[in-house]
């Protein structure tokens, strides 16, 4: 399921997609660049419906971020002062 049409459906729901890296020909990872508004909290990922049934949850990992609360998903500060 990881292909560049699903995540780039996945880069539009966070925000402006910018740039897709699907990385190895096994699709192993993949990564987006997208533009956020910082003013809203970040999600920390999204509920997926599985092929066989049922959903699943896709937990994302952002990168390069100054300080970021995963309890909150603000910016400004981290989770042991939310």
């Amino acid at each position: 399921m990881r292909t560049r049409g699903n995540s780039e459906q996945i880069g539009v729901v966070i925000g402006s997609l910018l740039e897709v890296d699907i990385g190895d020909e096994r699709g192993a990872y993949f990564q987006l660049k997208v533009e956020l508004k910082v003013s809203k909290p970040l999600r920390p990922g999204i509920p997926l419906k599985r092929k066989e049934g049922g959903e699943g949850w896709l937990d994302f990992k952002y990168e390069r971020l100054a300080s970021f609360c995963y309890g909150c998903g603000r910016m400004g500060h981290d989770l042991r002062l939310c």
